[in-house]
């Protein structure tokens, strides 16, 4: 059957939040038609009044002409805003680089800070990744750890089960501005700051605890998540992989080196027993799968939503973020529909499947 039409829509009880999607393809008699990419679109200003998980629906409807040849409601799980699930795992491991926010404002200003602090300690302001080999690496890298340092972040604890359930990851502004982050946290905002300075970072997670790493060098990964970590640990004593514990950011002292930031990730995790390492994220190749950052959204004093979109930064300068304007609204899910659909599906259907 030729032309039929398929409609999509995600629903809650208070009516459709976001751009109802409409599709046409070529059905096959007694065969089965697949749609991979599916741009299902959420308002985020709708999003972000969800403070917790509830009930929804994914809505789909065929026809013919006028002709209807079948309908069914999917019940999902809304998430909340900033929420993270850590099951199942792969998907997880994928997932959580969409929280790593590069064109956040809060993100912007850390960036400027620290690009201060370089001309103050190398006589150059310049913001340019890989550019200038490893050791400006290490330079950028430092003054973007001594930058948030000095906000005077506090520490939270994370929820108890947040290894097995998730938790909700505070944006850039709430740890920032705020000043207050779990480790989690002070993980995904560090991360997004390098990777608006060009600097690729990995997201270490382990049994109820999260840390930090970056290249130093540009390399190619397989998988933007993986569970083999032993020949990530190699790389890292070669030296080409840098850990950051960045809970050391949110305690007083007189100030940390990147080796001070360094060694306690690498002695409590990395040496011995590698089965408390529960996975590690690689961010850029997170974006080349097409795992974008969620909408970076921020407030005015008069409760207005602000959008600011992901672009990609220009590295030589610290990047600014192109806000959308007011009345832009739709956000482009990161991934096809099926994943979509494992993400937010029933508790009792991501407990049968596999990543």
């Amino acid at each position: 059957m030729s032309g039929a039409t398929i409609r999509l829509s995600v629903r809650d009880a208070e009516g459709t939040i976001g751009s109802p999607v409409q599709l046409h393809a070529d059905l096959g008699e007694s065969a089965i038609t697949v749609l991979t990419d599916v741009p299902l679109r959420l308002d985020p200003s709708a999003m972000l009044q969800i403070e917790e998980q509830r009930p929804g629906t994914i809505e789909v409807e065929v026809v013919h002409g006028d002709h209807p040849l079948g309908r069914q409601a999917l019940p999902v799980h809304l998430l909340a805003a900033q929420q993270w699930l850590a099951t199942p795992p792969s998907l997880a491991l994928e997932m959580l680089a969409a929280h790593v926010l590069p064109n956040h404002p809060s993100i912007t200003a850390l960036v400027d800070e620290a690009a201060d602090l370089l001309q103050e300690r190398t006589g150059s302001p310049s913001v340019q990744g890989y550019q200038s080999g490893p050791e400006r690496v290490d330079q950028i890298v430092a003054a973007l750890t001594e930058a948030m340092y000095r906000r005077g972040i506090r520490c939270s604890e994370p929820p108890a089960s947040w290894a097995d359930t998730g938790q909700k990851v505070r944006t850039p502004g709430d740890v920032l501005d705020g000043r207050i982050g779990t480790c989690l946290d002070t993980v995904v905002v560090l991360a997004a700051a390098l990777e608006q300075a060009g600097i690729r970072p990995m997201l270490w997670i382990v049994e109820g605890h999260a840390f930090l790493g970056y290249w130093r060098e540009e390399r190619p990964v397989d998988s933007a998540a993986t569970t083999d970590v032993a020949p990530l640990v190699d790389l890292v004593d070669l030296g080409l992989v840098r850990l950051i514990e960045t809970t050391l950011l949110t305690e007083r002292g007189d100030g940390v080196t990147l080796p001070d930031l360094h060694r306690p990730a690498y002695a409590s995790w990395l040496t011995g027993d590698l089965d408390r390492v529960l996975g590690v994220v690689d961010v850029h190749q997170a974006r080349q799968d097409h795992i974008l950052p969620l909408p970076a959204r921020t407030r005015d004093a008069d409760g207005t939503v602000q959008v600011v979109e992901y672009r990609p930064a220009v590295h030589g300068a610290p990047a600014r973020p192109v806000p959308a304007e007011p009345t832009c609204t739709d956000v482009v899910l990161p991934r096809p529909l099926s994943g979509l659909l494992r993400l937010l599906g029933p508790p009792e259907a991501r407990s049968r499947g596999g990543p």
